[in-house]
């Protein structure tokens, strides 16, 4: 009975300790850029919100911790231990994320971090069936002549994501899918923020008519509405610029309104009722649509 008893102890005193951590955001470091640190912050924020409003860890809330914590060069043993309960919570997700990245995974964070322990904690991924994906949309490089090639390649990895569980026609009514694809979404919101912060709007002119809306739709299917008025404005000055249709920032605006008061301006929205002529009109003559 006292060996269960001190049991029992050590394991809330494990969960206590571990609960703490719920919000942590780690100092920045002399060796990490602004750019890696404000990333790794907003996962970490956003990770955290995730497990405070559903009320429980997914294998999608460690893997993002440990994302973040990576991004900001943290500790090695708590991101491998991170990596770990992930793979415990969920091996089937887990692996079909590594497997989504198995093209990078030696050019990766989480190798150069963790090297052999991280190759050694995914070398049973290897027998579980890889996911289906997107085909890649990208011809050879020479095809992108005088556009940012780079970010081509990061888009067209961000709308796999984006897709990955949202293709699906269970999406809506599967919990489990809609938070595993929550939190793909959470880190592509992310990538997002880095992009916007360094090219604006990255359209026709950066990344080409065939992936001129892409950073939109991603965009739009971010669940930070906070995050997303902040760059609706430079939506609107890609398509005043020719950069973003406009059928993409009617969608945006739908979406947006959807968010805030139950109803939608242009129509995109199958089901959802309308708002106000008055209103309408004003939005139309606002923004030129």
């Amino acid at each position: 009975m006292k060996t269960l008893i001190i049991a029992l102890l050590l394991g809330f005193l494990l969960q206590s300790t571990y609960s703490q951590k719920i919000g942590f955001i780690p100092e920045k470091t002399a060796d990490v850029s602004e750019r890696d640190y404000n990333k790794g912050k907003y996962i970490l924020e956003n990770s955290y919100k995730a497990v405070e409003e559903n009320g429980n860890w997914v294998y999608a809330d460690y893997w993002n911790i440990a994302v973040g914590y990576s991004y900001m060069n943290y500790d090695h043993v708590q991101i491998l231990e991170l990596l770990n309960k992930s793979k415990k919570e969920d091996k089937e997700s887990f692996c079909a994320i590594v497997h989504h990245g198995n093209r990078e995974i030696k050019e990766g964070k989480f190798y150069k971090m963790l090297g052999g322990d991280f190759l050694r904690l995914i070398a049973d991924c290897e027998n579980t069936e890889r996911p289906a994906t997107r085909k890649s949309s990208l011809k050879e490089k020479s095809h992108y002549i005088g556009l940012n090639y780079d970010l081509i390649v990061e888009l067209d990895a961000m709308m796999q994501q984006d897709q990955k569980y949202r293709k699906d026609d269970d999406i809506l009514t599967n919990h489990v899918k809609w938070q595993k694809q929550k939190a793909l979404d959470d880190e592509n919101t992310a990538a997002l923020i880095i992009i916007f912060e360094e090219y604006g709007y990255p359209g026709k002119s950066v990344v080409g008519e065939e992936f001129k809306d892409y950073a939109a739709l991603i965009y739009e299917h971010s669940s930070d509405l906070e995050f997303q008025e902040k760059y609706f404005p430079i939506m609107v000055e890609a398509m005043n610029n020719g950069e973003l249709t406009k059928n993409m920032v009617r969608l945006i605006i739908d979406r947006l309104q959807l968010k805030k008061t139950g109803k939608q301006i242009f129509g995109t929205q199958a089901g959802v009722p309308m708002e106000e002529e008055k209103l309408i009109r004003e939005v139309q003559f606002k923004y030129g649509l």
